[in-house]
């Protein structure tokens, strides 16, 4: 519960609530191999809070490049004792391997959660964490069902290959979409980047990846040979597999995002998963929710206060301000939505409570 209500705490502060800042040295190990079960070595960075010792991990696993420094923001898990590992998938950048959007990305990720676990630095306990394709392979790991993975943090990243990112619902191509992330993304060695409107109209369908890329792009091409929401689409599905995630999810969604309707669509069946095991709790069973922000920071004569909801904002709790960088919430049963909001204390006055945070008590 911890390790999830953390991750909740962190895309808190992307909202505007402050996690409380401290300084830390930072342990770098760049470029380790981590070899997968049929020798595919994948490039991957750790980096550590100093100390020595056992401490959970935030993995991090993109397409774009990891580079060897943190990404923005990411220093703020280091602050609170956690250490980050970041990774190339399999065939992007520094990682072996031939790259393949649809089949590796959840065999991989835990395998790589299983090499976590036994390194000497770690206490066995991963989250995941990022957006888009860093969220999607999230899911993908997360219905495998890994032991040591306690939460993960997937954002604006549906949970359906097919309806999300190759097809409508349908059976419309979308064209526009997998075809510009291709061409922006795979392009061939020495092949110019072309424009959208030199490929978006490109006939046949079977040669369009190479008038986007320069180079066939074998998960297109068996995308295509599938344009229907067949068996091969089903198996690959998070949708179809959402019954076998244990693991605490905070999801985070967007409007006019791209993959509104999968992220609503896993956010519901999960809370209805969540839903139906909480009634097998015993109802004398209570929690206590630990949040990892500042509940008060003073700075220039200003200190905060905060207040929790647990009914949809009807009826607001005020927390007992603090110095520590801990708010205590007892007596709180799994499964319940809980809205935080916050508000700046000046000597003039109070100022406006800040748009709810929401997060889910497990």
């Amino acid at each position: 519960m911890r390790l999830a209500l953390f991750l909740f705490a962190t895309v808190a502060a992307s909202a505007g609530f402050a996690l409380a800042a401290q300084t830390v040295t930072i342990e770098k190990h760049l470029h380790l191999r981590v070899s997968m079960r049929d020798g595919v070595h994948l490039d991957t960075n750790v980096f550590l809070p100093a100390g020595g010792h056992r401490v959970s991990a935030l993995l991090v696993r993109t397409p774009y490049g990891k580079g060897v420094d943190l990404f923005p923001g990411y220093p703020a898990f280091l602050e609170h004792g956690y250490a980050v590992v970041t990774q190339d998938v399999r065939g992007r950048f520094a990682s072996e391997g031939l790259f393949d959007s649809i089949h590796n990305e959840g065999s991989d990720g835990s395998e790589t959660i299983d090499w976590i676990a036994r390194q000497p630095w770690s206490n066995g306990r991963v989250g995941m964490v990022g957006g888009s394709y860093l969220g999607i392979v999230q899911w993908k790991t997360a219905i495998l069902g890994n032991p040591h993975l306690k939460a993960i943090c997937p954002v604006v990243s549906g949970d359906d290959d097919y309806t999300d990112r190759f097809y409508s619902t349908g059976g419309a191509s979308k064209l526009g979409h997998r075809l510009l992330w291709m061409s922006e993304n795979l392009l061939a060695p020495g092949f110019a980047l072309p424009t959208f409107q030199s490929y978006i109209y490109h006939l046949p369908l079977r040669s369009i990846d190479r008038a986007a890329t320069g180079q066939p792009i074998g998960f297109y091409q068996q995308a295509l040979d599938h344009p229907a929401y067949d068996d091969y689409w089903k198996k690959l599905s998070v949708r179809e597999q959402l019954k076998d995630v244990t693991t605490p999810v905070f999801s985070v969604g967007g409007w006019y995002d791209n993959y509104v309707e999968g992220d609503l669509d896993a956010f519901t069946t999960l809370r209805k998963k969540g839903t139906a095991h909480k009634n097998d709790l015993a109802t004398s069973q209570k929690v206590t929710s630990v949040v990892e922000v500042a509940a008060k920071a003073v700075k220039g004569g200003r200190s905060y206060e905060w207040q929790y909801s647990t009914d949809g904002g009807k009826t607001w709790i005020g927390v007992q301000p603090t110095t520590q960088a801990k708010v205590s919430i007892p007596n709180l049963q799994p499964g319940v939505v809980t809205q935080f909001r916050q508000r700046a204390v000046t000597k003039s006055g109070p100022t406006d409570w800040s748009n709810p945070v929401t997060t889910i008590v497990t």
